[in-house]
């Protein structure tokens, strides 16, 4: 049984497995000690694989049907979870974050619940200027600028891909967001980013580092997620 377990790859269950998995290959590939880079290298088929489907309602039926399935072979799941808060402001959760928790919590799934508020949110400003800094992108420099001088907390809890909103739905953020100049605030209106935000992480990794990826976490979460997968496998 044993034997059996171990020969699975560890699954990574994500709300969707091309941007979270994107994600988590750029963590990984800076964060991991080198006992576990040697590893990865060494293995001939891949250790680990992200499943996910579209989103916090897929999640907990992808975690139950990994449950199940290793359960039919008298196995106990072999999972690591990770997903957005969806927080809007600092110490906010989604119910549908709350709800993928529980389901860890319910079948002894390792799982983490990213406090800031998307994946997004974690792309270093050296990154985001990088990318602005390019002649096709130079429409986009106003907004980088911008978004690079709001504070950690605002930085953690912003819409990243859609366009600064002219009035905040809750009194948390606008609390959290009261001290964004007009100037700022205007210039972060004039449009989002992309959906396909994420993958700065790749097309433009020459300017990602871990200390910018540890600088822009702040808490040592992508460090937490990692020490997750080495204890899982």
């Amino acid at each position: 049984a044993a034997a059996r377990f171990l020969g699975r790859a560890l699954c990574v269950c994500v709300e969707n497995r091309f941007t979270d998995g994107l994600f988590f290959d750029a963590v990984l590939d800076l964060l991991a000690p080198e006992e576990l880079q040697v590893f990865l290298v060494r293995c001939k088929v891949s250790p680990i694989k992200c499943d996910g489907g579209g989103g916090f309602g897929e999640l907990p039926k992808i975690i139950e049907a990994h449950v199940q399935e290793l359960a039919a072979l008298g196995l106990p799941p072999r999972a690591v979870v990770f997903a957005d808060s969806d927080a809007q402001f600092p110490g906010d959760v989604s119910k549908g974050a709350e709800i993928i928790a529980k389901s860890c919590q319910t079948h002894a799934i390792a799982g983490l619940i990213l406090s800031k508020r998307a994946i997004e949110n974690y792309i270093p400003d050296e990154v985001l200027q990088g990318w602005a800094a390019e002649p096709d992108n130079q429409a986009a420099r106003p907004r980088v600028a911008a978004v690079c001088r709001l504070t950690p907390e605002q930085r953690d809890h912003l819409a990243m891909k859609k366009k600064f909103p002219q009035q905040f739905k809750t009194e948390q953020e606008r609390g959290l967001f009261a001290s964004v100049p007009p100037t700022d605030a205007a210039l972060m209106r004039e449009c989002g980013f992309k959906d396909d935000l994420i993958e700065r992480l790749k097309t433009h990794r020459h300017h990602l580092s871990a200390e910018a990826l540890r600088r822009r976490d702040g808490k040592g979460e992508l460090d937490r997620l990692v020490n997750m997968i080495i204890d899982a496998l």
